[in-house]
């Protein structure tokens, strides 16, 4: 330890004042001895200046700073009998922080490092004991780990910081970090029990969770599997539902209908505007007014602006009538809306104006509104639609309609000529015709045997007949039991649970009970 003043002796004070008084008495000031006597009490006071932050360096442990101070302190004071005591008193402190360094590069393996030091001063200063005790130590292989290395300090200190960062992680609920962190420990060190203990301490928090999860997902799977086996409550009545035949037309247009009379247009202000264009309008704002369902998927109306069958003629080029309305061979779609204007009004009372407007007419259909011109009927479009029959529909058709009871036997006598005749069995479209259905030009129909399925090529208002006819048909149908099978298989293994939880007292094993 340092015990020396940080200030000037008496003695130097007064060898400094001999300087500055005797040279000046002699020489003139303007004189070279008296500029060098002005440099060498700059340097004094400069030498006193780094002697001064070296102790402050050495205060704080700083010791190779405060030796660097000392010998720029050593180096900058002039020579002289005036300055031997302040030399003398730098020395010493550079011995002292000579030695406290090398006491430092040995405790951090820096081994020639410390011994160079202290060399150094043992050659400036043989009788000193501090350095003859480190000289010693240096040279005892109990108080100095021979195999000690700086880089082995430099890791011990990085293991530290990585454990304290660690631990940070983990009580911030960071496990993988943590576990980084602590993965890093064992690169440095390998055989690091205190990383080991905190990883063990992260897989218990995380194997508690994935428990906690592992019955969550079982429970879960559990409860989908229960719930399979629920029966669905039968409607009331006898009025069973079988099968969806495309019978619920009437439900459709109920459903399009309470949209056109629920979604309300803000604002409508239509100039010289077609009717393609208002449909596309009122198409846009349904999908965006629509609040009848959340699915994104059925929100809006269809509507379809129906041009008539083209008959080989056109009366009219502008397609125009007397009265500036739609003749039955124009389009539409291309029709004008001089002016409309309309604020909060529902979409059928704006849809209404359109058509007033355009000399149209509107028509709700099961999937879409459908626009067309006044003077236009159900025979100017022929559509395709398709239902699924019961296999019996044929019979059903040849036994009730047109006329042949289909009691008869097919090999009777024909008109008692005695040789038996076989009937051919009648068409669909024979069929239908029988049951008074209409087959304008390029209607069909036809009955599809592999999938029970009848495909008809008709009239709108025909399509509703037929649609009858086979909601009739499925009625007819002698009635079946619909049961429902389901086959839940569970495969669960407890092997994996079964061990044993042991109790580890001080004196030994202790009981052990099942898990």
């Amino acid at each position: 330890m340092q015990k020396r003043p940080t200030h000037l002796t008496n003695r130097t004070v007064l060898a400094i004042a001999a300087l500055a008084v005797t040279p000046m008495a002699s020489h003139g000031q303007g004189s070279l001895p008296a500029q060098e006597l002005i440099r060498r009490q700059a340097a004094v006071a400069e030498a006193d200046t780094l002697l001064n932050e070296g102790r402050e360096f050495y205060a704080k442990g700083k010791f190779k700073s405060a030796v660097d101070k000392y010998r720029a302190a050593l180096d900058t004071l002039p020579y002289g009998t005036a300055t031997t005591h302040r030399r003398e008193v730098i020395t010493n402190h550079l011995n002292d922080g000579a030695v406290a360094l090398a006491q430092t590069n040995r405790r951090n393996g820096k081994y020639d490092e410390a011994r160079g030091l202290l060399n150094e001063v043992q050659d400036n200063d043989p009788d000193n004991w501090a350095v003859k005790k480190q000289l010693e130590y240096l040279d005892d292989p109990i108080r100095t780990n021979p195999s000690l290395t700086y880089e082995h300090t430099q890791n011990v200190d990085k293991v530290r910081r990585l454990l304290y960062k660690g631990e940070g992680h983990y009580n911030l609920g960071l496990y993988d970090k943590a576990e980084d962190d602590f993965k890093n420990v064992l690169r440095i060190d390998p055989y690091n029990k205190a990383a080991r203990r905190w990883m063990e301490r992260c897989a218990a928090i995380k194997s508690s969770y994935y428990n906690a999860a592992y019955d969550q997902t079982r429970a879960q799977m559990l409860m989908e599997v229960d719930r399979a086996w629920e029966l669905a409550v039968p409607p009331v009545g006898d009025d069973v539902f079988i099968q969806d035949n495309g019978g619920g037309g009437s439900e459709l247009v109920q459903t399009i209908t309470e949209k056109l009379q629920t979604i309300r247009i803000p604002l409508i202000d239509f100039s010289d505007a077609t009717v393609d264009e208002a449909i596309d309008f009122l198409r846009a704002r349904s999908r965006e007014l629509d609040t009848t369902t959340l699915d994104e998927s059925l929100k809006g109306i269809n509507f379809v602006v129906r041009k008539p069958r083209a008959t080989g003629a056109v009366d009219d080029v502008d397609g125009l009538d007397a009265e500036g309305g739609l003749g039955a061979s124009s389009d539409p779609g291309g029709a004008r809306i001089d002016s409309l204007f309309l604020k909060n009004v529902p979409m059928q009372v704006a849809l209404q104006y359109i058509c007033d407007k355009a000399k149209l007419r509107y028509k709700v259909d099961e999937y879409a509104v459908t626009l067309l011109p006044l003077d236009a009927t159900e025979t100017d479009e022929i559509i395709t639609r398709t239902w699924t029959v019961p296999p019996t529909f044929q019979s059903f058709l040849d036994d009730g309609g047109g006329g042949n009871d289909g009691g008869g036997d097919p090999f009777a006598d024909d008109a008692g000529s005695g040789a038996p005749t076989i009937t051919a069995r009648k068409g669909m479209r024979e069929l239908l015709e029988d049951r008074g259905v209409s087959f304008p030009d390029g209607a069909s129909a036809q009955y599809l045997a592999g999938s029970s399925s009848l495909l008809v090529r008709n009239t709108p208002t025909n399509l509703e007949l037929i649609e009858a006819i086979v909601e009739a048909s499925i009625n007819d149908t002698p009635r079946q039991i619909k049961i429902l099978t389901k086959f839940v298989e569970i495969s669960q293994e407890n092997g994996e649970e079964l061990g044993f939880d042991w109790i580890v007292s001080p004196l030994g094993f202790g009981g052990a009970g099942p898990n």
